[in-house]
């Protein structure tokens, strides 16, 4: 203790100058170091390979816990998407079979009209519709194809024309024969 400071070892000192409870006046040994049979404890000051060991074994620790949180959030978005695909499949097939089964009755009574239609013959009625319904199929398909591929061409010539004015500003110099930037005497 530095008796004109007041001041433990540590820099701890009690209200009245007096040190700590903790420290001894003689500056050695503390009272919670001394045995019960007078010997010498351990240094209170850890090893500090062991600090780093036991450090690093929290760090494994709080890393296993991280790690086993993420894993767990990440099986829940894969449950939550697979169980969403389930969900939209059977919605999507229900509405396919209500669609097929409208379907089926329309061109079922359009067969049956063009039956009453033809009398003598009922069988062009089915022919009739059979054919109006490729037809249509038909007629729909290339047109949904050259929707498709004309949009496809459009982004293609705007991607290109986006590259092109890219290249057209790094590279004006060689366009136009003028240099963009003062340059520089050796």
């Amino acid at each position: 203790m530095d008796t004109a400071t007041g001041t433990g070892r540590n820099g701890r000192t009690t209200q009245d100058g007096q040190p700590h409870a903790s420290e001894s006046p003689s500056g050695g040994e503390t009272e919670w170091q001394a045995t019960a049979e007078g010997q010498k404890a351990p240094d209170p000051e850890p090893d500090p390979f062991r600090v780093l060991l036991r450090q690093f074994s929290e760090l494994r620790r709080f890393a296993g816990h991280y790690l086993a949180a993420k894993s767990g959030a990440a099986k829940l978005r894969v449950r939550n998407v697979l169980l969403g695909m389930t969900f939209g499949i059977l919605a999507f097939v229900i509405v396919a079979s209500l669609f097929t089964m409208g379907l089926w009755f329309m061109v079922s009574g359009v067969a049956d009209g063009f039956a009453g239609v033809f009398a003598e013959r009922p069988g062009i009625g089915k022919i009739l519709t059979g054919l109006l319904l490729v037809t249509t199929l038909w007629l729909g398909t290339r047109l949904a194809v050259s929707q498709i591929t004309k949009a496809a061409l459009d982004a293609t010539i705007a991607r290109s024309e986006r590259q092109t004015s890219g290249q057209e500003d790094r590279y004006e110099s060689r366009f136009t024969g003028q240099p963009t930037a003062p340059l520089e005497p050796n």
